[in-house]
């Protein structure tokens, strides 16, 4: 009997409903900038005259719990200090599960901190990066949620994916006094002159668990011509969203956290309401890599710089950086025959969600060599790939000190690649405007 009860009422108190932003200073995400309206002011923001060059780059994070959130963001603060300007041609960012929240937390900094002070922050950023998001979502799970199982209707703060994104927002606030979190994901542009297009856009990676279909949260409104069979998050909510909910939308990682639920209601021929969507959840389910949805976005900008070079001769210099924390080695593992009938199909599924990404990397590496016009850079800084580097959502002090170490080593400029790019920023003749 309570087994029955306990199914019956799943149909009616199902709290994972998205939180939705409201305020009446929040746009409506009809206002979104299109990609090639959006693209036209970015390079309009960079150029000073005819025959400037100007660097464009797509980052790619990968999935990976708490690893990629610290992997991601060191990466990319590390190329801030030595490759100067280089935020600023960041076009976009493209973040999956942890990889996507480091991106968050990275682009709210970048729209916090003026550039001149950032050297002098970033030990402040990293307390963020580092921080205990486990106990939150861990509480939640043991006591709050196995109320809400037991009760009829939905009650939206017991769920646990809300605790890990207000556990975000606290440290954020902790560490840099903001409420920038809490804020929605379209604010993050505003100013009060206009359109901040000096910040990297958002394209956050999730999976519709009921089609399989992948999800995009974006500051931009998405052409479906190149983003085909791509469910836009906000299209379907109708609204914004708070920016700490936009980054759990591409990491609701398997059982640690709930899929998110979005919908729409559908107006019938009978005259009924239908309600249409499904739950979010993690963009791994889909593609880890986060460089599927890199190539979409460069498809949807080659006609318009291949317009620039022909009508205002500017010169976009396309680069695709995929910042990958996955296990890269390739060899032969040795057999699993412990309890094989339930080990060997959760190793399956893991292990070809981590392999994944290896093989998608080797694949665009060598595809991008078909691009001519424009010549399309593609390059991937790699994490050394170490056991003790969790998925989970907390990372120890000595572990967190590593991977900082890992990107002092392994990312500078006597990586040929990234000598490369930073030759590209000399090449151009813009000025660059500190924030």
């Amino acid at each position: 009997m309570v087994f029955t009860y306990l199914v019956i009422i799943s149909a009616y108190n199902d709290n994972t409903a998205v939180r939705q932003a409201t305020g009446k200073d929040i746009p409506p995400i009809s206002q979104r900038p299109t990609v090639e309206s959006h693209f036209a002011s970015w390079v309009a923001a960079r150029q000073q005259e005819e025959g400037d060059t100007i660097p464009l780059v797509l980052v790619a994070a990968e999935g990976g719990g708490i690893r990629a959130l610290n992997w991601t963001a060191e990466a990319l603060i590390r190329l801030d200090s030595i490759i100067p300007g280089f935020s600023r041609h960041v076009y976009a960012l493209s973040g999956v599960s942890g990889g996507g929240v480091g991106t968050v937390f990275y682009t709210a900094f970048l729209r916090d901190v003026p550039e001149t002070k950032r050297n002098g922050r970033f030990d402040q950023f990293r307390k963020v990066i580092r921080d205990d998001y486990l106990s939150a979502v861990s509480a939640a799970l043991l006591f709050p949620e196995s109320i809400q199982r037991l009760i009829p209707i939905p009650i939206s703060p017991l769920e646990r994916a809300k605790w890990l994104e207000d556990s975000w927002a606290d440290s954020y606030q902790d560490n840099l006094g903001l409420r920038t979190l809490d804020s929605s994901l379209t604010q993050l542009y505003q100013t009060p002159d206009g359109y901040n297009y000096n910040l990297p856009s958002l394209l956050l990676n999730g999976t519709l668990a009921e089609s399989g279909q992948k999800t995009i949260t974006s500051n931009l409104q998405l052409d479906p011509g190149y983003f085909k069979n791509v469910v836009s998050t906000l299209d379907v909510l109708g609204t914004d969203v708070p920016l700490k909910t936009a980054a759990s939308l591409c990491s609701r990682f398997p059982i640690v956290t709930n899929g998110g639920l979005i919908q729409k209601d559908t107006l019938l021929g009978n005259g009924r309401k239908q309600q249409y969507g499904g739950h979010i959840v993690d963009g791994g389910y889909f593609d880890n890599s986060g460089v599927e949805t890199c190539i979409q976005l460069m498809n949807n900008l080659v006609p318009s710089i291949r317009q620039l070079d022909t009508a205002r001769h500017v010169i976009i210099i396309p680069y695709i950086l995929f910042i990958q924390n996955s296990n890269t080695i390739g060899k032969l593992p040795q057999k699993r025959s412990i309890l094989q009938e339930i080990q060997i199909p959760l190793l399956g599924f893991f292990n070809a969600w981590d392999n994944g990404s290896t093989t998608r990397d080797n694949m665009f590496n060598s595809f991008m060599n078909r691009f001519a016009n424009p010549k399309i850079n593609y390059l991937t800084l790699r994490l050394s790939y170490s056991d003790r580097y969790p998925l989970g959502w907390f990372l120890s002090n000595s572990v967190a000190r590593s991977l900082s170490q890992q990107a002092k080593d392994s990312i500078s400029l006597k990586n040929k690649e990234l000598l490369q790019l930073k030759s590209a920023f000399r090449q151009m003749n813009v000025k660059r405007v500190v924030q």
